[in-house]
């Protein structure tokens, strides 16, 4: 790791444990994913990219895939026709998200189970990755794999697996086209906020996922919640139909 993202995670760590209140703690934690992301030049290229007022449209696939991670080094050409998970799990989170703000919003998921998996971008992962699998996961499971889409409803669930093997839906969202916090243009967002069909409670209710489509059937997603620190501090995953 970068040595600075380490102390700065070693600091937020020690304010975290010694934080008098839960607002403390959460506090703390947000500073160090923020204090994360801007090391890593994730708020310097999204600042750039809204300044630059760039229309929104279609990238030619030969050139849209092409960022620089966070170490500096180029990241590879990207053809979407034939892009796959594991090759963008070789991409650094800069460059991902620098990817996900050239595509388009694309076509909207249509009915059926979409497999997820998440990216393994940015030293913070792992607490991505204990949030979604262990915190976000209903009791009794311990893997998101993924979600669910009934278009008629404009509504979809979370997939998980239990620790018995069977898979539950669960974390319920509606399904829009709208604008971007991000920047201010469309994507399709998964909002977890409550209404008469949607039941989450807090934190999850503060979570909102924002998809672009990388080609028919997959999804680049940004995953985020209010109570550690909103769409900049997102989680990168991906969604591709299965059945």
């Amino acid at each position: 790791l970068n040595p600075p993202i380490v102390r700065m995670v070693a600091v937020g760590g020690g304010l975290v444990v010694g934080a008098g209140s839960v607002f403390g703690a959460a506090a703390a934690a947000v500073l160090m994913l923020t204090a994360a992301n801007v090391l890593q030049g994730v708020y310097p290229l999204w600042l750039s990219h809204i300044r630059a007022g760039r229309e929104h449209r279609p990238v030619d696939p030969e050139s849209r895939g092409r960022d620089a991670d966070s170490t500096g080094i180029a990241g590879s050409e990207i053809n979407l026709s034939n892009i796959s998970t594991e090759s963008l799990q070789r991409l650094g989170r800069t460059a991902l998200i620098g990817l996900w703000l050239s595509l388009p919003s694309g076509q909207m998921p249509t009915d059926g189970m979409y497999e997820g998996r998440l990216l393994k971008a940015g030293p913070l992962h792992p607490a991505s990755r204990f949030i979604t699998h262990s915190l976000f996961a209903p009791d009794g499971c311990d893997l998101w794999i993924g979600k669910s889409i009934d278009t008629s409803g404009a509504q979809g669930q979370n997939r998980f697996r239990s620790r018995t093997g069977n898979e539950i839906d669960a974390r319920p969202f509606r399904v829009n086209l709208a604008e971007s916090v991000l920047d201010r243009k469309p994507c399709i967002t998964l909002d977890y906020s409550g209404n008469e069909r949607i039941k989450n409670r807090f934190p999850w209710n503060g979570m909102k996922d924002e998809l672009r489509q990388l080609r028919p059937g997959m999804y680049l997603g940004l995953g985020s919640m209010i109570a550690t620190g909103g769409p900049l501090n997102s989680a990168l995953f991906v969604l591709q139909k299965v059945r």
